[in-house]
């Protein structure tokens, strides 16, 4: 409630663009996640309580949806952002080095079984050959509420309902509900560093690790965002746009593929789908998370789409990344699903409802249903981005 409440008064009095909520989390037992790492959060369950009978465990009623429009095309940018984003995890950015985990049989709890799974994937962690030194960042769906939660049949019960929630924070519902308003709906960006894996007794340092770990990802986030992901109307345009060459009848048009850098392999390992949703449609029922990266793993990263492309439009303007490449966002043509694209191509002067044909090398395929592609290509006509 104070989370609300904080929330509230902040959005009466200074009316923000944005919302920023940095803190720590508990996190599910996970092989792809861990101690220290951090969480943007991708969407929110929020569980309240709904009915205590007696003798029996108090039942929760998960009211979580998707984050704004705004907050889910920033998640998904992330992705993109990443190589700019490198340095966050050093030692001396966090400001604290890395806490040491202790693997001994008594500090797991819960049943057996759980003991076993959580003791496992520990172990992978901080034991084994995958063992990491720094953190890092993962986009991920967050659960949420007024209780603190470190009690693993509590969280089986959640996992019925919500199984892709990774984590569990206290403050995020109240603030999703403060930033709903009639009209309007302010976007939240949510980083969570991990001080807690429930099912297991960790060091009190993992708490100060973890805080700072989501602040210093948090102010690397901001000092790389694009700034028209800070505009209130993000379809804004704060300068005038650069004039439309219209080549003369005699000139011969290029293909704005022509200018693309840098130039595509000869041979490349394609995939079969046609379309962005045609991927999507082929993973559909892969519940656990885990399952679903494999299957992508397997099936899609890195190979590129089929010529010529996907016939999409532009859903957002482009943002020039810091290394120069830009960055679009854009609906498919008939099925509506969100392509992110990095491109070398010159695109600044792509408009919302532009038509464009995408191609490029798939970087992920997410549970949220999108699709990102990198080594991007976009073709369409070459007035429309001069």
């Amino acid at each position: 409630m104070a989370a609300q409440e904080t929330a509230r008064n902040i959005i009466e009095d200074l009316d923000p663009s944005w919302i920023a909520v940095v803190g720590i989390c508990g996190a599910v037992p996970d092989s792809e996640f861990t101690l220290g790492d951090v969480i943007v959060a991708s969407r929110l369950h929020a569980f309240t309580l709904g009915v205590i009978k007696e003798d029996e465990r108090p039942q929760f009623t998960n009211l979580g949806a998707p984050l704004s429009r705004r907050a889910e095309d920033l998640v998904g940018y992330i992705k993109a952002l990443e190589p700019d984003l490198s340095g966050w995890e050093a030692d001396q950015q966090i400001g604290l080095t890395r806490p040491e985990v202790i693997l001994s049989p008594n500090n797991f709890y819960g049943s057996d079984e759980r003991k076993r799974q959580t003791e496992k994937i520990l172990a992978g962690h901080f034991g084994g050959p995958r063992r990491r030194t720094q953190p890092i960042v993962t986009t991920r769906p967050v659960a949420s509420s007024d209780f603190l939660i470190k009690d693993t049949a509590t969280l089986e019960d959640w996992q019925s309902s919500a199984r892709d929630a990774s984590s569990i924070e206290m403050e995020l519902a109240g603030i999703f509900e403060a930033a709903r308003r009639p009209g309007r709906e302010y976007p939240i960006l949510a980083v969570r560093g991990i001080s807690d894996i429930i099912g297991f007794k960790r060091s009190g340092d993992w708490t100060q690790y973890a805080c700072e770990c989501a602040a210093s990802l948090f102010f690397a986030l901001v000092r790389v965002m694009p700034e028209h992901f800070l505009r209130e109307n993000p379809h804004q345009i704060t300068s005038p746009p650069f004039p439309i060459r219209r080549p003369d009848e005699s000139e011969t048009t290029p293909d704005l593929a022509s200018r693309a850098t840098p130039a595509l392999p000869r041979q490349r390992v394609t995939i079969r789908e046609k379309s962005a949703a045609e991927i999507l449609a082929n993973l559909q029922g892969i519940g656990l998370s885990h399952q679903f990266r494999e299957k992508v793993e397997d099936l899609y990263l890195g190979r590129w789409t089929r010529g010529p492309g996907w016939q999409t439009t532009v859903h957002d303007l482009p943002s020039k990344l810091p290394g120069g490449h830009w960055y679009c966002t854009f609906k498919e043509a008939g099925s509506g699903t969100l392509v992110f694209a990095v491109t070398a191509q010159d695109v600044s002067t792509l408009r919302p409802g532009d038509s464009v044909t995408v191609s490029g090398r798939i970087r992920e395929v997410s549970q949220l249903q999108y699709v990102s592609l990198e080594d991007a290509i976009l073709r369409g006509d070459i007035a429309s981005f001069l």
